[in-house]
């Protein structure tokens, strides 16, 4: 949208700045928190406050876990480590980085009850256990890749070209060898990986290190990998695995993970898969037999999508809700009517969609619901929060704000809620009226710190409170509440994970799910006897029980090897029998006591200084240019700067190109701050004598400042940017004297000297795409964006320019197939349409945030290029799935996911003065797109295009680029 004196610096800026802000270059924090730090041997602990005390709890533990882990795999640690702890989420996770140094990020908020996390004694220890195997694995080298880093710092670790099942599944392997929990023990692991040996067979390890379309998805590095890791374990112990990260870590040349493997223990990762993959379908198979002999018993499985089914709610004993993320759809809560055939379309109806699978409870006597689902506050926290809604998904309202309330409960007269809260990873149950939930909540049962509560149920007369509640060392157990005293009653005592209790409509049993044979299974728990009995012996596992409203009918949570589904079973058919006793594993040892330390104010600069350089070279056309550039950031993350600095190899004075360009982002404000800016000596040809482009030498620079503002909502995002930049453009020689043809047009200058220009941009999206999608396939994206030139703010003359872009995604059935619509409009803006899909609009807006030139994204296939001041295109692409190829070579580090197909229709023209219809440019076409990722990380569509265009000026083309469709 600028003129051509500032398009150069602009792009080259983007390009050097794009490492260092892509993933934070504005994202908000909340200027309100104050940050603190401890200090230990090797570790840095910066915290906010009210985390004082989970600050301490992990600096008394910290050192130890490095001993402890460094001492089971041979591994030292070699620099001091920056651990931030935050709680700005309510989903439990943590990630770790070595470059360009020690740095580990943990939330506190503890697991949530079906997560596969929840099998764990002490969350601090093992989150940090996990987080710090990554530390000492990835800092791991030697050799010339340890010379590298002593020269140029830690731009890059052999260690991190590992893939990922690898990275996670040690990480996993240490976090249970390391406590008496963890993944490697969890009911949950076992049963996912049962399912997969017995359905559809073991995952190929070409899948496990590449994320994508298999359930279960993000998992899947996790779930393989820790099995794999610890079948290696029990072969050659964790010394073996150590002795394999330090050879990898001297290896120059990445991915030869097998010989790696082979010089260190005479195997390689594909021989001792195979060898797993036996021994994963034998142990199956011999608990699939003795599921058998016990006498097998389960539910009729009434929903088939898979994936994630939480909290099935009768609302009469012909009709369940639930919440579900089938990973084609956005999550949503669902009605089922059970009294029609499964192929009745009318069978299933959406409520309402949410941006998380959901909790939900029915508020008697009504045809409302009450569930919890992801909210945002203050544009910083994703939080859950309370709603409303009635069953055709109409008045939704919103009960909470910044609660953090999940697992709703409504009374049986319809008056009370009760719910969890969870702050700093510890969480309460209470209770509040329906009407009012902000101003009448009250705590029932006030937890210990790092203590959780789950799941609370009312009993049919509304006197007591059933849930699931997990104390330390490990014991998640049914408690029940009598509301009107207080008085609470233990009912289950040991390590098996005892969750979702449900009252039976007499209220005199309980039923809930237990995984204390090793596969969870729903049990019920007689008042009057005390006697606790098995209900069912599945083979999968059996979660979440709810009871019909005539106490007929018992549905629940059932799990299979493509995910979740509902599950019903008659109580008449059920045959009680005494329950097994649980497992029991060792004491964990105690966590310990806060330290006693004192803490510093957080002093972002300590970090900022440079960790390393990095060399690059480009061939621009008149030679090759060398680039060194480095980059700093402090772990919370206010501040992040890069520079770079260019030079032409060549030492003619026509190929001279030198270039310095910085950037700076500050994000502690409530409205994040980035400057940049960039100086170049080259050769420019926009000097036009005799029609021809003359070459002149020129000095240019350029600086801007920008800012913005994000309001994310669940299933949407409203985002404001502005910019202020300026560049000043200097001709120093022409590089030969022109000589002047009388028979053209007079010279045309370059646009020397200073000039600004102001941008600002607002959009507005709620496109989304889910695991299963070829592209996004449901919502609009809508952008508006401008520039102003005005004397007053420095321009060379007065204007202004405007441009607008509109997307739809409507998603089909059949083939899983899209149907993509664009519009875009440009006035008084420079522009050019026409020729095939550029990669730089793309790029550039990963730094800044928003489109905001929405120009550049529209597209004239079949078309020559064509310029003008004002834009008008519209574009229709219907876009359906060929073939899932989800196949890789091996361990090689590359993965084709899936092959699709665009039909497409572009119309439109970039003009200059009015509108003709006659100029409009009509072009059809096809690609052929496959999706596939390299370095087990990083996903690409390659696509290839043939466009005709069919009006006036219309021409063949034939195209391949890697560039994103809209």
């Amino acid at each position: 949208m600028r003129g051509t004196c500032s398009a150069k610096w602009v792009v080259l800026l983007v390009c050097t700045l794009l490492p260092c802000f892509a993933s934070h270059a504005l994202a908000q924090s909340d200027h309100r928190l104050r940050w603190r730090t401890i200090a230990t041997q090797n570790f840095r602990i910066h915290y906010h406050e009210p985390l004082g005390l989970w600050a301490r709890a992990l600096a008394s533990e910290a050192e130890a876990i490095n001993q402890r882990v460094g001492r089971a795999l041979g591994l030292s640690l070699r620099q001091p480590v920056e651990l931030v702890i935050a709680d700005d989420n309510d989903l439990a996770n943590g990630f770790a980085v070595a470059t360009p140094y020690n740095a580990i990020r943990l939330r506190v908020a503890s697991p949530d009850d079906m997560s596969p996390l929840a099998d764990y004694d002490e969350w601090p220890t093992t989150l940090l256990t996990h987080e710090h195997t990554h530390v000492l694995q990835l800092e791991e080298a030697s050799g010339f890749p340890r010379l590298l880093q002593h020269v140029f710092g830690r731009f890059y670790t052999a260690q991190g070209t590992l893939p990922a099942w690898f990275i996670e599944g040690l990480a996993v392997v240490e976090e249970s060898r390391h406590s008496t929990g963890g993944r490697s023990r969890a009911s949950m692991y076992e049963m996912y990986l049962r399912m997969d040996a017995l359905e559809r067979g073991a995952f190929g390890i070409d899948w496990i290190g590449f994320d994508g379309e298999p359930w279960p998805h993000g998992n899947l590095r996790y779930l393989y990998g820790q099995a794999f890791v610890e079948f290696i374990r029990g072969r050659f112990g964790e010394q073996g695995l150590g002795r394999f990260i330090r050879e990898y870590g001297q290896r120059i040349v990445p991915y030869g993970l097998n010989r790696a493997l082979k010089r260190t223990t005479g195997h390689t990762f594909t021989e001792l898969y195979c060898e797993f993959v036996t021994a994963l379908s034998a142990k199956a198979l011999e608990t699939q037999r003795a599921v058998q002999t016990d006498g097998r018993r389960e539910g009729e499985r009434i929903t088939t999508h898979g994936e994630l089914t939480r909290t099935p709610r009768f609302l009469s004993k012909h009709e369940l809700a639930y919440g579900v993320a089938d990973a084609r759809h956005v999550p949503e809560l669902r009605l089922l009517d059970l009294r029609r055939s499964r192929d009745d379309t009318k069978r299933v109806r959406r409520i309402v969609r949410t941006a998380n699978v959901a909790q939900l409870a029915h508020i008697p006597g009504t045809r409302q619901i009450v569930y919890s689902a992801s909210a945002f506050h203050r544009g910083v926290y994703a939080f859950n929060e309370l709603w409303t809604s009635e069953l055709d998904g109409s008045r939704r309202r919103r009960l909470t704000h910044a609660l953090r309330a999940r697992e709703p409960d409504v009374s049986p007269d319809g008056k009370r809620v009760a719910f969890t809260t969870q702050n700093a990873g510890t969480t309460h149950l209470e209770v509040a009226d329906l009407s009012d939930v902000q101003h009448t909540r009250r705590v029932l049962v006030r937890s210990r710190r790092l203590e959780q509560v789950f799941t609370p149920r009312w009993s049919p007369d509304g006197k007591r409170i059933a849930y699931s509640a997990f104390s330390r060392g490990g014991y998640r157990d049914i408690w029940v509440l009598d509301v009107a005293s207080g008085v609470r009653t233990r009912l289950t005592y040991d390590r098996a994970l005892d969750r979702g209790p449900v009252f039976s409509p007499a209220g005199d049993k309980l039923y809930f799910s237990s995984d204390r044979s090793g596969i969870a299974n729903l049990y019920a728990y007689d008042f009057a006897s005390g006697a606790l009995t098995q209900l069912t012996n599945v083979l999968g596992g059996a979660f979440q029980p709810e009871v019909s409203p005539d106490g007929k009918l018992l549905a629940y949570v059932g799990y299979t090897s493509v995910g979740f589904d509902l599950y019903t079973l008659p109580l008449s058919e059920v045959v009680e029998r005494p329950a097994p006793p649980s497992y029991e594993r060792p004491a964990p040892r105690p966590l310990a006591e806060p330290a006693p330390l004192l803490s510093t104010a957080y002093q972002p600069l300590y970090s900022l200084w440079p960790r390393y350089y990095e060399l690059a070279s480009e061939d621009t056309g008149n030679g090759t240019r060398l680039f060194l550039s480095t980059s700093g950031a402090d772990p919370v993350g206010f501040h992040a700067w890069s520079i770079r600095v260019g030079e032409q190899l060549q030492d003619l004075p026509v190929n001279r190109d030198q270039s310095l360009d910085f950037g700076y982002s500050y994000r502690q404000p409530r409205f994040p701050v980035l400057f940049y800016g960039g100086l170049r000596d080259h050769v420019r040809y926009d000097f036009v004598v005799n029609e021809r482009r003359r070459p002149y030498r020129a000095r240019e620079g350029g600086f801007g400042i920008g800012t913005g503002f994000s309001y994310p909502m669940p299933l949407y995002n409203l985002s404001l940017r502005v910019d202020y930049t300026t560049s000043y453009l200097q001709k120093v020689e022409a590089l030969a004297a022109p000589y002047l043809d009388p028979n053209f047009r007079p010279p045309r200058e370059p646009p020397v000297g200073f000039d600004a220009t102001a941008y600002w941009s607002l959009s507005f999206a709620s496109a989304q795409r889910q695991a299963f999608d070829i592209s996004r396939s449901w919502g609009q994206t809508l952008t508006f964006a401008g520039t102003l030139d005005d004397p007053y703010i420095g321009s060379r003359g007065r204007g202004y320019g405007l441009s607008f872009r509109a997307e739809q995604f409507v998603r089909f059935q059949v083939r899983e197939s899209v149907l993509a619509l664009a519009y875009t409009g440009a006035y008084r803006t420079p522009v050019a349409l026409g020729g095939y899909p550029s990669q730089i609009a793309p790029v550039r807006d990963a730094l800044l945030g928003t489109a905001r030139a929405p120009g550049d994204y529209a597209r004239l296939r079949g078309f020559p290029l064509r310029y003008g001041d004002s834009l008008q295109v519209a574009q229709l692409e219907y876009r359906f799935l060929i073939s899932r190829i989800n196949r890789g070579i091996e361990t090689l580090p590359i993965f084709a996911r899936r092959l699709h197909a665009a039909l497409f229709v572009d119309a439109g023209d970039a003009y200059y003065g009015a509108f003709a219809l006659d100029r409009v440019g009509v072009g059809v076409g096809a690609e052929l797109r496959l999706d596939w990722a390299s370095h087990y990380a990083n996903d690409y569509t390659l696509r290839a295009g043939l466009a005709q265009g069919i009006t006036t000026g219309g021409e063949f083309q034939w195209y391949t680029t890697l560039a994103t469709p809209f």
